[in-house]
């Protein structure tokens, strides 16, 4: 649409009414980094003042092709284990990355949940693909990084159990939202969950002796 996607133009176009004569005329792109489907506009001619040149079709139309791909960020968290015994710690493998080859996320908000039964978090983080971060933080993942087209970042997160846990499942999630005006069309894969089984302290199982 215009203006958002090309300036609209006009003028005269001279023809010298030669045999299959053509004239060119430029409308000019706006450049976005907007991933969109392509979109068509219109060129009408008016009537000839040169009586030896015919127009048999006024009207032309042209095509504004997309040329930048969606971009997509993706969340993965495994600790590689499906149950914690109370007190001990495990780690967590975090990846976010940008599956554009093209496009460049510049402001993703990484946010983690975690419940009260996990303790004593803190975590490590390497960049690959041109993609920097804080090298280590404490608590919960919360920052925001920017991922180059291709890029990931790499967290290390680790916790511990509390010992007054109770024993049934434990989940921790991450998300990672696209920051305005950018926007993420796939939004199925912008957030995952880890969810291991907690188990009691067997010391502390209740335990019966039959007395003779």
């Amino acid at each position: 649409t215009q203006p958002a996607d090309y300036a609209s133009t006009s003028g005269t176009l001279n023809f010298a009414g030669t045999a299959s004569e053509t004239q060119t005329l430029t409308v000019q792109v706006v450049g976005d980094i907007a991933p969109e489907p392509d979109e068509t506009f219109f060129v009408n001619l008016g009537n000839s003042s040169n009586p030896l040149v015919s127009v048999s079709d006024g009207t032309g139309q042209g095509t504004i092709e997309n040329d930048d791909d969606a971009l997509d960020i993706a969340v993965t968290i495994d600790d590689g284990r499906s149950s914690i015994p109370v007190g001990q710690s495990t780690v967590y493998a975090v990846i976010v990355s940008n599956s554009s080859t093209l496009t460049d996320a510049t402001a993703v908000a990484i946010s983690q949940t975690a419940p009260p039964a996990l303790e004593n978090l803190s975590w490590t983080c390497t960049g690959s693909g041109g993609a920097s971060c804080p090298a280590s933080g404490s608590g919960a993942l919360a920052l925001t990084v920017g991922l180059p087209a291709g890029s990931s970042v790499t967290f290390q997160v680790t916790a511990s159990v509390a010992l007054a846990a109770s024993p049934g499942p434990l989940e921790t999630s991450v998300s990672a939202t696209l920051q305005p005006p950018q926007v993420d069309p796939n939004l199925a894969n912008n957030s995952a969950a880890d969810t291991n089984q907690v188990l009691g302290d067997p010391l502390l199982a209740d335990s019966f002796e039959e007395v003779p």
